[in-house]
């Protein structure tokens, strides 16, 4: 997460990224780097919120 951080943070404005820097790779690492912990993210905050997820097919939902 402390990587994502310091990527995300280093970048300037979306819009000077895009004009400046063809291809956007600072942008492109930072995003893929932001990506790779989600799946983490989403596993931790499961657990931390004590929610029970169940995979029956729910009309509506």
């Amino acid at each position: 997460m402390d990587k994502a951080r310091e990527l995300v943070t280093t970048l300037d404005g979306f819009r000077v990224e895009i004009e400046n820097n063809n291809p956007a790779t600072d942008m492109l690492l930072a995003y893929d780097e932001v990506q790779r912990i989600v799946p983490s993210l989403k596993v931790d905050m499961v657990s931390a919120m004590s929610i029970s997820i169940d995979f029956v097919d729910a009309d509506g939902d």
